[in-house]
């Protein structure tokens, strides 16, 4: 089980005192936040602490962080997102390293997962330009159908569970519009990190279990106490 986080949007300070406790670092590619500065940044930081290194494309939309939703066509999708994928490949191949995953950020990951016709779009790009990298999508109770649609391409997906996020009843994300979207106090995050890494699943915001099958998980940086979740959830589940 890999921890991950998204990483390179604009906190520089939490960015650093997060990378020591992660195995994979999602970096924001110049769409929704990201410049040539801060993927050069955060590349140095997880090469200083062998951190694997994922592109983190989203909607070019920077006035709403990449988390609204935009109709695009698939050709303008496809552009945009290797646009960003491929830049900050270029950044890491200059510093001696390459990207080793590729996760989708904010509308454009929530959309994806709700859009047949969207995940579509987005492996068949990761399977043509990034056939060897694994493509991070969320963990939901339709994981076997998402499975399916990448074996169409030959390509692998990694499944991804939030500690630090709450969960409807149908295994999707209580959206970041609601005021209880996020879990905010580290006991909580602990808590949620425990099941889904440990007992297969996180109960929904109802209530409800939900088993989830996970390959990582998530803890976002700009989540209130994220320094704090993140050592403490490294401590307890990931160190040797």
């Amino acid at each position: 089980m890999k921890l991950n986080c998204d990483l390179g949007e604009g906190l520089d300070q939490v960015d650093a005192l997060i990378m020591p406790h992660i195995h994979m670092a999602n970096i924001a590619c110049g769409g929704h936040a990201g410049d040539e500065l801060s993927m050069k940044r955060c590349i140095s930081l997880a090469l200083n602490y062998g951190v694997s290194i994922g592109a983190h494309p989203g909607y070019e939309d920077r006035a709403n962080m990449g988390r609204k939703s935009i109709a695009q066509s698939k050709g303008a999708l496809q552009q945009s997102f290797l646009k960003q994928v491929d830049q900050l490949q270029e950044i890491c191949i200059e510093l001696g390293t390459t990207i080793r995953h590729i996760k989708p950020h904010g509308a454009l990951y929530n959309d994806m997962m709700r859009d047949p016709d969207i995940m579509h779009t987005i492996v068949e790009s990761c399977a043509e330009h990034y056939p060897t990298l694994p493509l991070v999508i969320q963990a939901t109770l339709l994981n076997d159908n998402n499975t399916e649609i990448a074996q169409q391409y030959s390509h692998y997906l990694m499944y991804e569970g939030f500690a630090d996020r709450r969960y409807t009843f149908e295994g999707y994300l209580v959206s970041r519009t609601h005021p209880n979207a996020l879990l905010e106090t580290t006991e909580a995050i602990i808590e949620q990190a425990e099941n889904l890494s440990h007992k297969g699943g996180v109960y929904a915001e109802n209530g409800e279990w939900l088993p989830l099958s996970i390959d990582t998980l998530c803890v976002h940086s700009d989540t209130p106490r994220a320094v704090d979740a993140l050592l403490a959830i490294s401590q307890r589940f990931y160190q040797s």
